[in-house]
């Protein structure tokens, strides 16, 4: 589905949403990733604990960045949701730049932590560390586009909901509004025209008819511009009409008036 622009978040809110909602997660995967290469670090014989929370330190503290730098460009593309391919070529066109730069500050910077410690950084040749890397890089960026692309989906569904479910809420106004519009003039004719008809032949009726109806559209107009009514002001609104409409014989139910549980609209 298609989304405007003006309803997507703003860049800046957009990454503290989502940590907000999903930090718990996060951090929860972290430490995952953390006990797992403890125990793999102590199964090979390492005995400095503090190597593996170098490494997994540095992996997620860069990979927070990256994801943080992610969400707030993504925002950028949402009008190409409906459009999964083009999406996601946007999303992944600094692939190659982000990997380069998260590999190299990866280990520059363990290299500079293990300097401080007093320790020479070592790792195995760089042929193979760079296909390692670039296989975990891949595979974290395909996960992380991938929920990115499926809450943004949900977002924008949301809100497109939403939106139809307000405009069709306004077009069920706009038809009661005009229906309205049509309904008082026809019954404000025939009103006066029966006021004028007793004014010579029963003048205190007519007096009293004319003091009613009065309050009727007093009251109706007070209505209109509430969208909900409560029961007891609907059923005051149908006595006055009843009032009016001498014809009519009404038998009116037992509901006690003071009852202030808004009507429904086509009650």
């Amino acid at each position: 589905m298609r989304t405007d622009p003006p309803s997507t978040p703003a860049p800046i809110a957009e990454p503290r949403r989502f940590w907000m909602r999903l930090g718990p997660i996060w951090i929860s995967f972290w430490v995952l990733m953390f006990v797992l290469g403890v125990q793999e670090y102590l199964w090979g014989g390492g005995r400095r604990l503090w190597q593996p929370m170098v490494d997994y330190g540095t992996a997620a503290l860069l990979a927070t960045v990256l994801a943080t730098v992610q969400i707030r460009r993504a925002h950028r593309y949402d009008a190409l949701l409906d459009r999964p391919l083009r999406w996601l070529l946007r999303v992944w066109a600094w692939f190659p730049l982000q990997m380069a730069a998260f590999i190299a500050a990866m280990y520059g910077l363990r290299r500079a932590l293990y300097g401080v410690i007093g320790v020479t950084f070592h790792h195995g040749p760089w042929p193979e560390v760079l296909g390692y890397e670039v296989a975990k890089f891949t595979l974290f960026y395909a996960l992380l586009g991938g929920v990115q692309f499926g809450v943004r989906s949900y977002h924008a569904w949301v809100a497109e909901r939403l939106r139809a479910e307000a405009q069709a809420r306004l077009a069920q106004q706009a038809q009661l509004a005009q229906l309205t519009q049509q309904l008082q003039p026809h019954f404000l004719f025939n009103a006066l025209n029966t006021i004028s008809s007793l004014i010579h032949t029963e003048p205190d009726l007519a007096d009293a008819l004319l003091t009613r109806l009065a309050t009727l559209l007093r009251a109706a107009t007070d209505a209109s511009r509430r969208p909900e009514q409560t029961l007891a002001d609907e059923l005051a609104l149908l006595q006055a009409y009843a009032d009016i409409r001498n014809r009519l014989v009404v038998e009116w139910p037992e509901v006690p008036l003071h009852l202030d549980t808004p009507a429904a609209d086509d009650a």
